[in-house]
């Protein structure tokens, strides 16, 4: 594996039964563009086996950890034991007290050992959180970030139009070209204008006829 594509952030998970609520934490890390690595392991029952996955994960550049379990398996207390990087839990529901059980023993770690706590079943916030961690220290991941939670602040608005101000230039034999990427997501560029349907059709008229729209 390259430098490029390592794991920036694990996902482990105490059962294969998991998945169905933590790959939305999953989805949510593809969608931001953070290279991650899902693996199903317990702390209680495989403990050797998980300490030397953190270690060697962590070893390898890995910043940041989310764990997951239901009850009060420890999953995520147990390995914000063993190393030094950021851990989120992700309390799951489960068979006994609907979940309280897994939220307390994440939530109520003893001082020295924190385990970052998202809500019951919060794999997506749980996405979200290790990518701003990792944001702090790279540009396009804040980016992306940042254009993401701007189009859902007003969900009124149609399309989030992202304009690329750098890549202005001149095609051979076709002229001048302005790259416009029109998404309902985000895009990782320099600007950004969130705009309902009318006002798009507004800003394309005002572009002159001199100047060739690329709409991607």
């Amino acid at each position: 594996m390259s430098e490029e594509t390592k794991p920036l952030v694990g996902v482990i998970m105490g059962s294969h039964s998991d998945w169905s609520v933590m790959e939305n934490c999953a989805k949510q890390l593809k969608d931001l563009g953070v290279p991650y690595e899902a693996k199903v392991i317990s702390a209680h029952r495989t403990p050797e086996l998980l300490h030397k996955w953190v270690t060697s994960s962590t070893e390898n550049g890995m910043e940041v950890i989310i764990a997951a379990a239901g009850g009060a398996a420890h999953l995520a207390g147990v390995t914000a034991a063993i190393t030094s990087v950021p851990v989120l839990g992700v309390p799951m529901k489960a068979w006994s007290t609907e979940g309280l059980d897994s939220l307390l023993s994440m939530a109520q770690m003893p001082g020295g050992v924190p385990v970052a706590t998202v809500a019951l079943n919060g794999a997506k916030n749980a996405g979200i959180l290790a990518a701003q961690i990792l944001g702090s220290s790279d540009i396009k991941i804040q980016k992306k970030i940042r254009y993401e939670k701007l189009f859902r602040q007003d969900h009124k608005y149609d399309y989030l139009i992202v304009i690329n101000y750098n890549i202005k230039k001149t095609i051979p034999g076709k002229g001048s070209a302005i790259f416009i990427h029109l998404t309902k997501n985000y895009y990782p560029t320099a600007g950004c204008i969130a705009l309902k349907k009318q006002d798009f059709i507004i800003l394309l008229k005002l572009i002159t006829n001199k100047t060739k729209i690329v709409i991607s």
